[in-house]
């Protein structure tokens, strides 16, 4: 009978010896730190996006409702929309400035699968 020698795979290896490989853990350290990474990034900047998004649109939608009712300013009457509207301003900003704690963790999910989707596409995750 011959001796051969057989190149055995990490799967092999790993199912003969029990244990997981240093290949295995380097491979797992990196798709958590691209997937924490792509969950934070995500999270915080699209939580702002939001943010801006609904600020502007507050801002358009106080004006158009000031010139609605009054017509088109004068420059002088600027003050008056602060005025009139500056409470109602603040209690919405607060209502937005709130809404991170809803938008945040929706964009930090959808971080965690978008790196998901970047380990499976460049082998670091099975």
């Amino acid at each position: 009978m011959k001796n051969s020698i057989v190149k055995l795979e990490d799967c092999q290896l790993d199912e003969i010896s029990g244990g997981i490989t240093a290949k295995q853990i380097a491979k797992k350290t990196g798709a958590y730190a691209i997937k924490g990474t792509c969950s934070v990034v995500t999270g915080v900047f699209g939580s702002n996006v939001v943010d801006a998004i609904c600020a502007f649109g507050l801002g358009v939608g106080i004006c158009a409702h000031y010139m609605a009712k009054n017509g088109l300013p004068k420059l002088k009457n600027f003050g008056d929309i602060k005025d009139e509207y500056g409470s109602e301003i603040n209690r919405c900003a607060d209502i937005i400035g709130k809404s991170e704690y809803v938008t945040m963790p929706l964009f930090a999910v959808s971080g965690w699968k978008l790196g998901e989707y970047i380990c499976q596409k460049i082998g670091l995750e099975d």
